[in-house]
């Protein structure tokens, strides 16, 4: 039946079981309804699918590149802990700064906390728009503690999109 080997992880397993019911019934079942979405509950679910999946995790696979850099140069010194703030980016720069400019490695590190410039500001933007729809959409639940746009956007496109099923 399915691959049981202790070689596949189990998560796996169960997301492909997962989309092979899925699948089989949408076969068997030709007269299930379509899952979409329109107007600004697809636009949300396009601008969360874009922050988290793409801008966050590319950020995310470039810091850890990142916190390599400086250890190479300065086994002694320590990365911030928040790297993906402005203010973490100034004082990694002005560390590298100290080495010159004819390490190899101090380039790379510099090009790195560019590209993370760029990334933060683009999900600082994803953000604000989210949560001016978020705001249209269901702006009593931006009051409560703890919950940030981007998760409430998350759970209000998939709400959305499960409650057009029934």
């Amino acid at each position: 039946m399915w691959n049981t080997s202790r070689a596949a992880p189990r998560r796996f397993q169960m997301v492909t079981f997962g989309m092979s019911l899925t699948l089989g019934a949408a076969l068997r079942e030709p007269h299930l309804p379509v899952g979409r979405l329109d107007g600004v509950e697809r636009e949300l679910r396009i601008l969360v699918d874009h922050h988290e999946d793409q801008l966050v995790a590319e950020r995310t696979q470039i810091i850890s590149r990142l916190r390599w850099h400086p250890h190479e140069l300065d086994p002694g010194w320590t990365t911030p802990t928040k790297i993906y703030r402005t203010s973490a980016f100034d004082t990694v720069t002005a560390h590298l700064d100290a080495f010159g400019d004819t390490a190899l490695v101090q380039r790379l590190a510099r090009r790195l906390v560019e590209h993370l410039r760029m990334f933060t500001v683009e999900i600082d933007d994803l953000t604000a728009e989210i949560t001016e729809r978020v705001t249209l959409i269901a702006p009593s639940l931006l009051a409560i503690v703890g919950c940030s746009p981007y998760r409430i956007g998350a759970t209000l496109a998939g709400a959305l999109l499960r409650r057009r099923h029934r």
